[in-house]
């Protein structure tokens, strides 16, 4: 018998299955590629493979045991990951939800990330995003134990650089706060009908998720503000009919957010995405600028600000500078005439900062309060302001020491101690010449020169 007869009496036995796991068990058992299976189609089969071969066959169309339980892995993202009992076995939609965290962790974040993969099976979620992306730092956990053997075991044979936590939920994860959190918990209602090869052969826990389904979703979003930053990415596989249920979820838990719904292969909806984009009470953040890395945090945020000044080691009466990305922004902290804003057009986004007078909550101001303000000649810093709104910054220099402009330093020294530290992809070097200072509270007073002159700027109002 050739390996076309023997291909072709696989499928006759399978009729009722799919084709494609008869040419997954030839492959298998012959060790072939696809391509090199096809220039043997004519040649004499080896009776140990047509025997093994037929057995497993024999396995799938009879015994309803899963394809994946008879070769013992799963292709996913092009990486093997073995599965078995007690895992479910990886899907297509999940490759895509994997896929979809990739595309926007590129869009939304220029910097090192905290991952967690809540109920992480086999591990092919967490895992695929800590080989595919470097930057992603990835917690796996899961509440069975012989889940997470599975998982190590696929992180040990691709050498994937994870962390494994056991335990229920988020419950692993108390006092821990991260950039990206992912789960595709079980999602199939309780009284939903089962295909017996899924009933059968894979771990109930990870199926079913109470009467509607959506269980453990509520479960997670409630919790999940106490477990992510800020700035942070959430991101769901569940059932195609429940995308209108999950947005209103995650609407209800982060009504401030951008809610993405992502349709499958298939045009059905599979995949919830909330990206947020704010800074919490007391978040610091480092990120670059024009002219040195800064240390920011919400402009009224007195903890976020001792922090900094903590980090710095100051005493906290400094008061910060504030970074917008527009003049819309300034307009929203500040009182811009049209002289102040005809300097503002000429000489921002740049190294320029202008003190002017700053407006209360109500947007009057009381006499004597002013607020200095820069546009930065930084594209991504200023994506990151129109984000988060204007930030209240100073430079990441620490006092008495030597001036930081390197990012790897920077991420050394300062890793674990705040909140997000933002690199820049352009490699740009910093020049860490302080910004020209000027007041513009009432006559036009150089506060500190730097490589915008007085005279440029009164040049410019002749």
């Amino acid at each position: 018998m050739n390996y076309r007869e023997l291909f072709n009496e696989g499928k006759k036995k399978a009729i009722d299955k799919e084709e494609s796991a008869v040419l997954i068990l030839l492959l298998y058992f012959s060790k072939m590629e696809s391509a090199q299976l096809y220039a043997s189609m004519n040649e004499e089969v080896n009776e140990e493979i047509k025997t093994k071969f037929e057995e497993a066959l024999d396995l799938y169309v009879n015994r309803n045991v899963p394809i994946q339980h008879i070769t013992g892995y799963q292709t996913f993202f092009g990486y093997d990951f073995f599965v078995n009992k007690d895992v479910l076995i990886p899907r297509s939609e999940t490759e895509q939800l994997v896929e979809n965290i990739l595309t926007i962790y590129d869009e939304y974040f220029f910097n090192d990330v905290k991952v967690v993969d809540i109920g992480c099976g086999s591990g092919c979620i967490g895992i695929t995003l800590a080989l595919e992306e470097k930057k992603m730092d990835v917690t796996l956990t899961d509440i069975s134990h012989t889940a997470i053997e599975v998982a190590k075991k696929n992180a040990k044979s691709l050498n994937a650089n994870v962390k494994f936590l056991e335990g229920d939920m988020l419950e692993p994860i108390k006092n821990m706060k991260f950039d990206i959190l992912v789960s595709n918990p079980p999602y199939i209602p309780n009284g939903e009908d089962v295909d017996s090869l899924v009933k059968d052969n894979e771990p109930r826990v990870a199926l079913f998720g109470g009467e509607d389904g959506l269980k453990f979703y509520r479960i997670i979003l409630s919790q999940a503000p106490k477990y992510v930053k800020g700035r942070s990415l959430i991101a769901f596989e569940h059932a195609y009919d429940k995308g209108d249920e999950m947005t209103k979820l995650a609407k209800k838990y982060f009504p401030q957010a951008e809610v993405r719904l992502i349709k499958d292969l298939n045009n059905k909806d599979r995949i919830t995405i909330i990206i947020n984009k704010v800074l919490y009470d007391g978040e610091v953040v480092i990120f670059p600028t024009d002219t040195v890395y800064g240390l920011g945090t919400k402009v009224n945020d007195i903890i976020g600000q001792e922090r900094i000044m903590a980090l710095k080691k100051r005493i906290p009466t400094k008061r910060f500078a504030v970074l917008c990305a527009n003049l819309d922004q300034i307009k929203e902290l500040a009182f811009v005439d049209e002289k102040q804003e005809k300097i503002i057009n000429a000489f921002m986004p740049g190294a320029l900062t202008v003190i002017l007078r700053a407006k209360t909550k109500d947007k009057n101001y009381a006499i004597n309060e002013t607020i200095a303000v820069r546009i930065p000649n930084h594209e991504l810093t200023r994506k990151l302001l129109l984000e988060t709104g204007p930030l209240a910054t100073t430079s990441v220099n620490i006092t008495n020491e030597k001036p930081l402009n390197d990012y790897q330093e920077i991420k050394k020294l300062f890793y674990g101690k705040v909140d997000y530290i933002y690199n820049d992809p352009s490699k740009q070097n910093y020049t860490n010449v302080a910004s020209t200072i000027v007041d513009l509270t009432n006559q036009i007073e150089m506060i500190r020169e730097g490589d915008i002159k007085l005279k440029d700027i009164l040049q410019l109002l002749e």
